[in-house]
This record gives structure tokens, sequence and C-alpha cells, in this order.
């Protein structure tokens, strides 16, 4: 193990055994031992650069090993714990698959080697980090976007991923308050605020998601590109459909309108996943459309053969799920489905 020894935790935390659908989560029950015992922490830090190749974004990490103190590596072991221990009773852990919309008040748990991006990050952190120095610190500044913090114990590693927010990195312009007074920071010092929670955690090859917010930021390109490979054969197959299923006539605009713009992809995957195009006809979506105020309906026209569709408009994209997510509900796991819908008397 490396880093400072820890004092044990605070007895009296009742870990729970996760279990869904029959499959006991054998990482969580892991994560909760390691977090029990004596622990060392170590911090790192991510240096993030987009640059472009081949006319795609492409992502570059570069992690820093941070020294620290015995003070602050135990409140981030307090902060550790909270997340994963606090009223598990009450918050239920969910399978998630990339490229799915995760869902909040739930604990989303995916397998690491699921989404290569992350399981690179890990690795960086494991072997190719870099240790933190003054000049590292001086040429951050907006290009930091999250940390780690990686906590061990003789059972195993857990490591724990908190975004930084937009005014968590401070430079040596700014002053501090201390001892009852505001001083200019010295020459070469800079300041980083940790905030007292983390966004998930990783622990024997499982990640598990506390704020969807956080992970969805640090990996936003990441997830961005496995959408759209999953979003791709589902925008064929509506594409190819015919009246009176649901159809769009101009469908390029629509799927290069959609294609890009995360919401969008993640609220057609629910919509698609959730059946509402095996269900929903065109003549359904006209009558929903009717009831609204005329500002606000999405453009409906028919052909020489009365069949109808959508001439879709960007400006009314949010009508438009408005109007699929009208015939749909959730179930008590989170999950999108289409009601049947029955045709009026």
């Amino acid at each position: 193990m490396t880093g400072g020894i820890l004092a044990t935790p605070t007895p009296g935390i009742t870990p729970k055994i996760a279990e869904e659908e029959g499959l006991v989560l054998e990482s969580a029950i892991l994560a909760q031992k390691i977090l029990k015992g004596d622990i060392s922490i170590q911090i790192y830090i991510s240096e993030t650069k987009d640059f472009q190749v081949g006319g795609k974004k492409v992502r570059d990490r570069t992690y820093y090993q941070m020294r620290s103190g015995s003070k602050i590596q135990s409140e981030f072991g307090n902060m550790a714990r909270k997340s994963f221990n606090d009223d598990l009773d009450e918050v239920n852990f969910r399978s998630h698959t990339i490229g799915d919309p995760i869902i909040e008040g739930k604990i989303n748990y995916f397998s690491v080697k699921d989404f290569l991006s992350l399981d690179n990050s890990i690795k960086d952190i494991d072997s190719n980090y870099k240790i933190m120095d003054g000049y590292a610190m001086k040429s951050f500044g907006s290009k930091l976007k999250f940390y780690a913090v990686v906590i061990e114990s003789d059972d195993g590693k857990c490591i724990f991923f908190k975004k930084y927010g937009s005014k968590t990195y401070m430079s040596k312009l700014l002053g501090v308050f201390k001892n009852g007074k505001v001083n200019k920071l010295s020459p070469g010092e800079e300041i980083i605020v940790f905030e007292d929670n983390f966004d998930f955690m990783v622990c024997s090859g499982t990640a598990f998601v506390f704020r969807r917010n956080g992970f969805e930021s640090i990996f936003s390109e990441e997830l961005k590109t496995e959408l759209k490979g999953k979003i791709k054969p589902i925008l064929d197959e509506i594409e190819s459909y015919e009246y009176p299923k649901f159809k769009i006539k101009n469908f390029k605009e629509f799927k290069d309108n959609i294609n890009g713009r995360k919401a969008g992809m993640d609220k057609l995957r629910r919509a698609y996943d959730g059946g509402f195009f095996e269900k929903v006809s065109m003549e359904q979506i006209e009558r929903e459309n009717e009831i609204l105020a005329i500002e606000n309906r999405v453009k409906i026209i028919k052909d020489s053969e009365g069949k109808s569709s959508i001439e879709y408009e960007p400006k009314k994209a949010n009508t438009l799920f408005k109007l699929i997510f009208k015939h749909m509900f959730q179930d008590r796991m989170g999950n999108w489905l289409a009601a049947e819908v029955t045709s009026p008397a």
C-alpha cells in the first residue's frame, strides 16, 4: 500500500448487500469491506486536452499524483465511506448500459471493460502518471477537469472520481481569507477546492455512479461517441417507417439535428427501447397534437393519398418528444415503457 495509514472508520456502518434480479454485486461488497479497514490514500488530478484529428474531436488526459497530508487524506476517507455507505437501504442499485440514460435516485453500475475510456483512465492512474510539481500546476488552469482519489486496504483498491466545478481552481492572483484577514497568495501558491462528495467509484472492475451530471461531464465526449454508435441503427430503422407508423418526412434534417445532441439521442433511445415506435401510430400523434395550442403544434402534412407524416422543425424538437413521451411511463426500475394506446370511443 502507498500513502499514509488512516484510522479505522467509525464503527456502526452496516453495509447493504446489493442484489438485483438475483445478481449479488460482489464488487459492492468488496468496496464496503475495503472502506471499513485501515486505508491509504493517493490523490490524482487530471489535465485534459482536446484536439482535432481527421476532423474529429479527440480527448487526451494526463494524470498527476499530488502529495497530501494525513488530515486531508482522512477527510477523503470519510467522504468515500459516506458516498458508498450512507442510506443504502433507501437507494436501489441498477444495472446500467453505456449509452443508455442514467436513472437518478439509484446507484447505477456497469462493468468497466464495457467503457474503454474509463478502463484506459484507470490504467493510466495505476501506472502512467506524473508527479505533480509547481511548474505543472501553473500550466493547468481550465484544463483541470476532474480528480481521482485512490483508496487501498489489504483487501483491495477503490478509485473515487469527482469533476471540477467552474470555480474550483483559483490562480495566484486571488487572495485568501485566513486567521481573520485577507492576504494575497504568495508567489507560486495555487488553490484547488475539493468538494465534499464524489460522482462515481470504481472497484474490482465495476463502476458505481452516484451523480449522473458529474459522471457525464467527465466523459462527455466519450459518452457522446458511444451514444452515436448505439443510436445509428435506431435512426436507420425509424427512417424506413411508412404510414401508419410514426414517420418524419424530412428525416435527414431530423437525423442531422439529433446526432451530437446527447439529450435528444437519450430521449430517442428511451422511446425506442420502451416500444413507442411499435405501439404508437401517426393517427395517435395527430390526435395529441391537435390538443396543443396552435403555436406549439408540430407540423403534420398529408400526401395525395391522405397519409400523414411529420415535417421536422428543430425549434419544435421538445414538442415532438413531449408528444412521444405522453404515451410512455416509468416502471418501478426507472425504465421508460410505451403504454398500450386504445382508440377513442
